[in-house]
């Protein structure tokens, strides 16, 4: 359970961090010289000067990879249900049963035959 708390907190700080930080395009004009050219980096969402865009496809792309890689880590860490995919060491499972819970199990057997 533990697990996915971290993995729901890392997703939301990576979402919240891809709000603040968006990726952006400025293009530059086109000269005799050089064709026109654009500018990508990541910007403060309250400091994008003017004539500069959001690139929103690039982040709906990486929000759309975060939810992958999130779905994909809560399947790995899911353990309410019994079907992990990763293993679960029980230490009820190394310990040998006892006399009584063996012949509980044929009478239970015996029982269902009925």
């Amino acid at each position: 359970m533990q697990w996915k708390r971290y993995v729901l907190a890392v997703a939301l700080a990576g979402t919240v961090l891809m709000i603040l930080f968006p990726p952006t395009l400025f293009f530059i004009e086109e000269t005799a010289e050089q064709a026109a050219k654009f500018r990508f980096e990541y910007m403060f969402i309250f400091s994008i000067p003017d004539g500069t865009r959001i690139n929103g496809i690039l982040l709906l792309s990486q929000w759309f990879g975060l939810l992958l890689i999130t779905a994909i880590l809560l399947t790995f860490f899911e353990t309410g249900s019994g079907k992990s995919l990763l293993p679960i060491h029980n230490a009820e499972s190394d310990v040998e049963p006892d006399a009584t819970t063996e012949d509980n199990g044929k009478d239970q057997e015996k029982q269902e035959k009925k």
